[in-house]
C-alpha cells in the first residue's frame, strides 16, 4: 500500500513533547492531542526519524499550526485514522501537485502521488521547520 509505514503512536510523541522537552509555546491545560496542539514546539527526532534528514538524536522544531500540504513542499508530521484509532506515521516529505499530493515514502526519493491524503486516511498535524543536530 502506497501510504503504509510501520506505525508509531501519536500519544508517545505528545507525551514526550509535553513532558521533558523544551517547548517554545505553552500547552493546553488538558491532555494535548494533535487536534489541540498548536504553535511551535521542539521534540527529539526519535518521534519522526526520516532517512538521513532526521535522526533519533536530532532536535526538531515542529509548527503544529500547519494542517495541509503546500505546493512548496516540506517535511510534514502525519497521523492516520484507522478504525477510530489514531496511528502516528511520523514525518514524510510531501508536496502538492496538480495530480494531488506527492509523498516521498521512505526519504530516499521513492515518490508516490495520491489524489488526497484522505485516500490513505492520513492527515497533516504539523510541519517540520527545523532540524538541529550535534556536530
Amino acid at each position: 500500500e502506497g501510504c503504509a509505514h510501520p506505525p508509531q503512536e501519536a500519544e508517545r510523541l505528545l507525551r514526550a513533547i509535553s513532558k521533558g522537552t523544551q517547548s517554545m509555546t505553552t500547552f493546553p491545560q488538558h491532555e494535548p492531542t494533535t487536534e489541540t496542539l498548536s504553535g511551535r514546539h521542539t521534540f527529539t527526532g526519535t518521534f519522526c526519524q526520516y532517512a538521513d534528514r532526521i535522526g533519533p538524536d536530532d532536535i526538531v522544531v515542529g509548527n503544529f499550526d500547519v494542517k495541509s500540504v503546500h505546493t512548496g513542499g516540506g517535511l510534514y508530521l502525519v497521523e492516520e485514522q484507522e478504525a477510530g484509532q489514531v496511528i502516528w506515521r511520523g514525518c514524510r516529505r510531501m508536496t502538492k501537485t496538480p495530480a494531488g499530493v506527492s509523498i516521498d515514502t521512505d526519504g530516499y526519493g521513492n515518490w508516490i502521488t495520491v489524489g488526497s491524503l484522505e485516500q490513505c486516511n492520513w492527515r497533516v498535524v504539523g510541519l517540520v521547520e527545523g532540524v538541529y543536530r550535534e556536530l
